[in-house]
């Protein structure tokens, strides 16, 4: 059987984590509790995606030492967030993105392969061919869309947060390898996950993201990696095929 060591920083990040005790983060808490929940003429099936996405706008961007694949829920090591009893009863703002609708599982791949653009475009021609909406039915299918779009923001914008957080870091790094991974970091989430990946690294950003922002919102959601590996192995594939 073929033995493996840890590479150095695979070693610094697991000695890390282990050595910090775990902790309740109020971070999300305090930052909900200080929106408005009466947002005077929006739906009430929208209101809970605008107030995520009002949510992202004030949550803090954090990248710790070493990370390549960046995120996090809280700005403190092994920090863990907590939701509301109603939050985790009520339905995701990210349904849109499951597989099947008896199970509350996202399809990852589909955000990894399409990017949140392109599925906020779809979404935006669902919203045109039902124009005007006249009858209960369509007002609820605009209703569903809008609220898919606000979730699609926040993710987008989710992003550009932690792409200008890199970049910050990066202008004051004076490491210089370490000032390369900051501005690559950055570049990537400039274009993922609002592009579809094209490399393992790129790919392996959009799904960690997608599983942090699901965790964010309100985890009602049934966060299944659905084989992980299995899944981004053509990315890793490619890359290996290409020399990347």
């Amino acid at each position: 059987m073929a033995k493996y060591s840890l590479t150095p920083r695979v070693k610094m990040l697991a000695e890390r984590l282990v050595s910090r005790n775990s902790s309740i983060s109020t971070e999300r808490a305090t930052i909900f509790d200080s929106l408005d929940n009466n947002i005077a003429g929006v739906p009430q099936a929208i209101k809970p995606a605008q107030r995520f996405y009002q949510f992202i706008r004030h949550f803090p961007s954090y990248i710790a030492q070493d990370e390549l694949i960046i995120g996090s829920q809280s700005s403190t090591p092994r920090g863990a967030i907590f939701h509301s009893e109603e939050e985790v009863r009520s339905d995701s703002i990210y349904r849109f993105l499951s597989i099947n609708n008896s199970v509350a599982s996202p399809d990852y791949m589909l955000v990894v392969n399409q990017g949140f653009l392109a599925i906020k475009a779809q979404l935006e021609d669902r919203m045109r061919s039902i124009g005007s909406a006249v009858n209960r039915s369509s007002m609820d299918e605009a209703n569903f869309c809008k609220s898919a779009i606000y979730a699609c923001d926040a993710a987008l914008y989710f992003a550009q947060l932690l792409s200008a957080k890199a970049e910050n870091l990066a202008a004051m790094e004076g490491n210089p390898y370490r000032k390369a991974e900051l501005l690559e970091s950055a570049a990537i989430l400039r274009k993922v996950p609002a592009k579809p990946a094209e490399t393992f690294k790129e790919a392996v950003q959009v799904f960690y993201l997608l599983q942090l922002i699901l965790h964010l919102e309100n985890g009602s959601y049934a966060i299944n990696p659905m084989g992980f590996d299995k899944a981004l192995y053509p990315f890793y594939q490619r890359d290996i095929d290409q020399v990347v």
